[in-house]
C-alpha cells in the first residue's frame, strides 16, 4: 500500500479536493482518498495537483504536458482542473490500476495553467 497526498487531488467529473491523500493498493488501484489531517506514516506530500491516469494509456509526462499546453492555448481562461478535465486522461475508475501524476509549478491560489506566465511547470510521474 502506498499513500500520495498534495495540495489538491483531482478525480475528473469536476472532483477536486484540498489537502487530501490517496491510497493504492498493491495493484496500483485507488482504494481511498481521505482529508490529510495529521501526519501518516509512509505518506508523501507532494507540492501542487495528484491526478490519477489509467496505466492501460502507458503515457509519459510529457505527452500529459504538451496536452495540457494545448488546451491551455484553446481554452485560457480555464482553471487547471477543467483543462485536465477537458485532456480526457484523468481516470476516473476506482477499478483499474493507476499511474499518479503530480502537476507542480503553477499558482495554487489561481491554479490557472498557462506555460507563458508558469514556464517552470512540470509533471511527474510518481508511481
Amino acid at each position: 500500500m502506498r499513500r500520495y497526498a498534495a495540495h489538491y487531488v483531482f478525480l475528473g467529473k469536476g472532483i477536486f479536493l484540498k489537502q487530501h491523500y490517496l491510497e493504492l493498493d498493491d495493484n496500483s488501484r485507488i482504494i481511498g482518498v481521505r482529508p490529510l489531517e495529521n501526519e501518516i506514516a509512509g505518506t508523501v506530500f507532494h507540492n501542487g495537483i495528484l491526478f490519477p491516469v489509467s496505466k492501460d494509456l502507458k503515457l509519459q509526462s510529457s505527452t500529459i504536458l504538451d496536452s495540457l499546453k494545448t488546451l491551455s492555448q484553446h481554452y485560457p481562461g480555464d482553471p487547471v482542473f477543467q483543462l485536465l478535465h477537458r485532456s480526457g486522461l484523468v481516470c476516473e475508475d476506482r477499478n483499474i490500476p493507476v499511474s499518479i501524476f503530480q502537476l507542480d509549478g503553477i499558482d495554487l491560489h489561481s491554479l490557472v495553467f498557462s506555460p507563458d506566465k508558469y514556464p517552470d511547470s512540470r509533471i511527474q510521474q510518481l508511481s
